[in-house]
C-alpha cells in the first residue's frame, strides 16, 4: 500500500449474516477478544463481533502477521495503538449498523461516523455545551433541515480531531471551532493542541464519515482514500467515488 494511502472500509450489519460466517469471525479473534465477547447478546453481539473481525483481519493482512500475535494497546490519552507496527495507523466507528475502520500509513488518524437523525430536538442542548461560541453563532443562520446538518458536520468533524488526538482531550473540545463555510479550523494556540486535515463526506443512507489526519507535513488529497463496502473475510466491493462533502487542509494554531 503506497504511504499516501489511506483505505477505508465501510460495513452495514443489517443484511443478513450466514452462521458459518460468524463463526469464521469467532474464530479469528484473539482468544480475549473472544471472552470479552461472552458478555454480550443479540444484535450488540454481532456488531461488535463483526467489528473486532474486521479489525483484526486487516491488521493481519497489512502486517502479515496472524491476529494472535497483534496486540492493540492504548496510550496516555486513550487512543489504541498496535504495538510493534507503529507504521500503521488505525481507527474505527459506530453508528447503528454501520462500522467504519481506516488504516494508513500516516500520522495518527480519527475516523467518525454519525447517522443523520433529522427528528432528534435536543441538538441545540449539545451545542450549547460542546461546541464554541462561533459555531453556535453560524448554527443560528439556519433552519430546520439545514441545521441539522450543519451540526451533525461540526459535531462528525469534532468527533475524529478528539479521536485522532486521543479520549482525554474530550474535556478540551471548547478550544477547536469548525467553519466549515470558510473550510477553515481555529484551535486556541495556548493550549498547544494538534490540529490537523480534515475530510468529510456524505453516504447513502444520510451519513456523515468525518476523517481527521494529525499530520500537516504532508498533503492529503481526496483521491488517496481507497473506500469499500462489505463484510470481513468476504469479496470487498470498491467505492469508485465517495461524495466530498468540505475538506479542511489549512488550521490556524
Amino acid at each position: 500500500m503506497p504511504s499516501n494511502k489511506i483505505e477505508l472500509f465501510l460495513c452495514n450489519t443489517q443484511q443478513p449474516i450466514p452462521e458459518k460466517l460468524l463463526n469464521k469471525y469467532l474464530n479469528l479473534l484473539p482468544s480475549a477478544e473472544g471472552i470479552r465477547l461472552t458478555k454480550l447478546s443479540g444484535i450488540r453481539w454481532k456488531n461488535q463481533l463483526v467489528s473486532l473481525a474486521l479489525l483484526y483481519s486487516e491488521l493481519a493482512a497489512k502486517t502479515g502477521e496472524s491476529p494472535d500475535n497483534l496486540k492493540i494497546n492504548r496510550n496516555a490519552n486513550g487512543k489504541p495503538y498496535l504495538e510493534n507496527f507503529s507504521q500503521y495507523q488505525f481507527n474505527m466507528s459506530h453508528s447503528k449498523d454501520f462500522i467504519a475502520l481506516a488504516i494508513g500509513k500516516t500520522e495518527p488518524i480519527g475516523l467518525d461516523i454519525e447517522k443523520i437523525d433529522f427528528s432528534r430536538r435536543n441538538l441545540s442542548h449539545i451545542s450549547g455545551r460542546f461546541f464554541s461560541p462561533i459555531e453556535n453563532e453560524a448554527l443560528l443562520k439556519y433552519t430546520d433541515k439545514e441545521r441539522t446538518l450543519m451540526f451533525y458536520r461540526i459535531w462528525t468533524l469534532r468527533e475524529a480531531w478528539v479521536k485522532a488526538n486521543g479520549e482525554a482531550l474530550i474535556p478540551n473540545m471548547k478550544n477547536i471551532e469548525f467553519l466549515v463555510e470558510e473550510s477553515k479550523c481555529i484551535i486556541n494556540g495556548e493550549t498547544k493542541l494538534r490540529g490537523g486535515q480534515f475530510f468529510l463526506y456524505r453516504l447513502v443512507e444520510n451519513f456523515f464519515l468525518a476523517f481527521c489526519s494529525l499530520g500537516l507535513n504532508f498533503k492529503i488529497k481526496d483521491f488517496d482514500f481507497a473506500a469499500k463496502s462489505g463484510l470481513p473475510l468476504q469479496r470487498w466491493e470498491n467505492i469508485d467515488q465517495l461524495e466530498l462533502d468540505c475538506s479542511i487542509q489549512t488550521v490556524n494554531l
